[in-house]
C-alpha cells in the first residue's frame, strides 16, 4: 500500500515568496504577508526608542569633531523620520492588517533601506583618518548593535533585513578600511555576512 503526500509537504517553498520578489496569486500569501507586517510593527516603539538613543550618542560623540550643519542635519532627519515611521506602525498595531499586498511589504523594505543609507553616513561620511578612537568605537558599538537589533526586530521581512544590515555593516567596513584597520575590516564584513546569511 502506498501512501501520498499532500501537495503541500511535496513542495518545497520558493525563498521568493518570503522576499516577496514573485507573486502566487494566491489569497492566502496576502494573510503570509500582513502576519509579516504585523510583526514587524509590534517592534515599532522599540525601534524609535533603540535609533533615537543611537543617533544621540553618536551625536555626542561626534560633536566638535564633525561640522554642526550636517551632524545635526542628520539627527533631525533621521529623528524625523524615526517618529514618522513609529506612529504609522503604533497606529497599525492598534489595527493589525487583515491582509497585504506585495506593494505594502515593499514598502516595508523601502523603509528599512532607507533608514540603513542614513545609519550609513556616520562611518563612511563623519568618521575620517584622524578620528579619535573614541569616535571609532562609538560608531562601531552603535552600529554593530542596530545591525544585531534588526536580525530580530525586522527578521519577518528577510528582504528589508538582510538590506539595512548590508548597507550598515558596509559602511562600517568602508570605516575601518579607510582607517587602516584590516583585521576589523574583516571583522565587520564577516560580521555583516553571518547576519545576512544566518
Amino acid at each position: 500500500m502506498t501512501s501520498s503526500k499532500p501537495p503541500s509537504a511535496s513542495k518545497s517553498l520558493d525563498w521568493r515568496l518570503l522576499l516577496g520578489l514573485i507573486d502566487p496569486g494566491d489569497a492566502d500569501w496576502a494573510v503570509v504577508r500582513a502576519a509579516q507586517l504585523n510583526a514587524v510593527n509590534a517592534f515599532g516603539l522599540l525601534r524609535l526608542m533603540t535609533g533615537s538613543v543611537a543617533a544621540v550618542i553618536l551625536v555626542i560623540s561626534l560633536r566638535g569633531t564633525v561640522a554642526v550643519a550636517p551632524l545635526f542635519g542628520w539627527l533631525a532627519v533621521m529623528l524625523g523620520l524615526s517618529a514618522w515611521v513609529a506612529a504609522k506602525e503604533l497606529r497599525l498595531r492598534q489595527w493589525p492588517l487583515p491582509v497585504a499586498s506585495r506593494a505594502e511589504l515593499h514598502g516595508k523594505t523601502a523603509t528599512a533601506l532607507l533608514f540603513g543609507l542614513l545609519w550609513a553616513v556616520p562611518p563612511v561620511f563623519f568618521i575620517a583618518s584622524g578620528a579619535a578612537l573614541e569616535q571609532t568605537m562609538a560608531v562601531w558599538t552603535v552600529a554593530t548593535a542596530l545591525m544585531a537589533a534588526a536580525a530580530l526586530a525586522l527578521s519577518p521581512v528577510p528582504l528589508a533585513t538582510s538590506l539595512f544590515i548590508l548597507l550598515v555593516g558596509s559602511g562600517v567596513t568602508a570605516m575601518m578600511h579607510t582607517l587602516g584597520m584590516p583585521v576589523l575590516t574583516f571583522a565587520a564584513a564577516s560580521y555583516t555576512a553571518l547576519l545576512i546569511v544566518c
